[in-house]
């Protein structure tokens, strides 16, 4: 790698040191996606780009290049994925919309990756518990989790200099106005009720 990274003269290397953040993406959520064909030919419309199918809304901004394996990330991303659709499949947070959400942005020396899914919160008092290695929330009849998806997720951000973390949204309803001054001259007001 360090010979690849400066340039010396050498034959043709098999391996790359880096890897597109998008291509990790890729190989992580082709198995899963309704469309196969459709989501592979995303990336020829270039970024930003968007996919969206029963399971899956999928934004991402722009692609980056990683130092490292691109392994690690797919297994990063196969357990962030398989966790969310885990929760989201569940009978209580069954909503016409339980799509899994990711969105991949770039900000200054860093990717910010979100997962957004509609399972239920996770309580405070396990925020530091659901990194540990055994720790699962999964206790129902049929499946009891091994503790080992959000552990690796953790180790692997810190291989990258990275770090995972989670925030509960809590969605209430409310009524909102939303008022429209048309380049007419004419104002329009609307009332929104979030349910």
């Amino acid at each position: 790698y360090q010979s690849q990274l400066n340039k010396v003269d050498a034959p043709e290397f098999p391996v790359k040191p880096t890897f597109s953040m998008y291509s990790a993406m890729q190989q992580t959520l082709m198995p899963l996606v309704d469309d196969p064909i459709d989501f592979a030919a995303k990336e020829l419309d270039g970024f930003p780009l968007e996919y969206l199918d029963r399971r899956f809304h999928l934004l991402v901004n722009n692609d980056c290049e990683m130092l490292g394996n691109r392994n690690h990330m797919v297994l990063l991303l196969e357990n962030l994925v398989n966790n969310a659709l885990y929760y989201a499949d569940q009978k209580s947070s069954k909503t016409r919309f339980r799509r899994v959400t990711i969105l991949q942005t770039l900000q200054p020396d860093q990717v910010v990756l979100e997962v957004y899914n509609q399972g239920q919160a996770i309580k405070e008092e396990d925020r530091e518990r659901i990194f540990q290695l055994g720790y699962s929330s999964r206790r129902v009849r049929d499946h009891h989790g091994k503790g080992l998806g959000l552990y690796f997720v953790n180790e692997i951000c810190k291989g990258f200099e990275g770090m995972v973390d989670f925030e509960n949204i809590e969605n209430r309803e409310d009524q909102l106005s939303l008022r429209v001054e048309l380049a007419n001259g004419e104002v329009e007001n609307h009332f929104v009720s979030l349910v």
